[in-house]
């Protein structure tokens, strides 16, 4: 009887095909069978640190080769970040529990950090376009899915003014880059929340063309 590789070898299911961030967002199942590594709590601590600082840094890039975890690491913390009744979180949560313990600095970071209602999270792959319409995308999709419970007609005016300049990007107008400092502001604001922008693929940005060739993950 002829017998084959998948009769001894099983694939989860989580690596039959790559995260996509923008389309995982709130998938509890995009974090099955994850493993956190000594990297990726690294960078996890890292990032803590500058949850929690202010005065410490605020940006962060996670470069490497394909393959590597970026997008999971990526998924992981975008998980965490959500909303106290998001499923992901609450998975997250678990999978950080489970690693390191309840009563490891790293667990009670996030608990202490993370608010009940969660970061407006901006959320978006990159594509070849100027970095400040790529922001203005994730922090768009970021937008729909925060206020998703609010009718478009009534949210607020930065809500409004977003969508006006998404539409603008679409229109193939040019966005610019000066005013979108201002424009996080007005939305973690509006938010009564701390705004986590993540970008992967930053590599693909007009803005960083030295960087084709390298996988990146920004987060801000």
């Amino acid at each position: 009887m002829t017998k084959f590789l998948s009769d001894y070898f099983g694939l989860n299911r989580r690596y039959s095909r790559s995260i996509n961030i923008e389309r995982d967002l709130d998938r509890e199942e995009a974090l099955a069978g994850y493993i956190i590594t000594e990297r990726s709590l690294d960078a996890l601590r890292r990032i803590l640190t500058g949850f929690a600082n202010p005065e410490a840094n605020r940006a962060w890039t996670l470069t490497g080769v394909y393959g590597t975890g970026k997008s999971s690491f990526a998924q992981f913390l975008i998980a965490a970040c959500g909303d106290g009744e998001n499923n992901a979180r609450q998975r997250a949560f678990s999978l950080l529990e489970s690693t390191l313990g309840a009563e490891s600095d790293e667990y009670e970071s996030l608990t202490k950090i993370i608010p009940e209602s969660g970061f407006f999270r901006a959320v978006v792959t990159a594509q070849r376009e100027p970095l400040s319409h790529t922001i203005v995308r994730a922090l768009y999709h970021g937008s729909e899915n925060f206020w998703k419970d609010i009718k478009p007609g009534k949210r607020s005016q930065i809500a409004r003014e977003l969508m006006d300049l998404y539409v603008e990007i679409e229109d193939g107008k040019s966005i610019k880059t000066k005013n979108i400092l201002k424009l996080v502001r007005g939305i973690s604001k509006a938010a009564k929340a701390p705004v986590l922008i993540l970008i992967d693929e930053l590599g693909k940005n007009s803005n960083w063309r030295n960087c084709r060739g390298r996988a990146m993950r920004r987060f801000i």
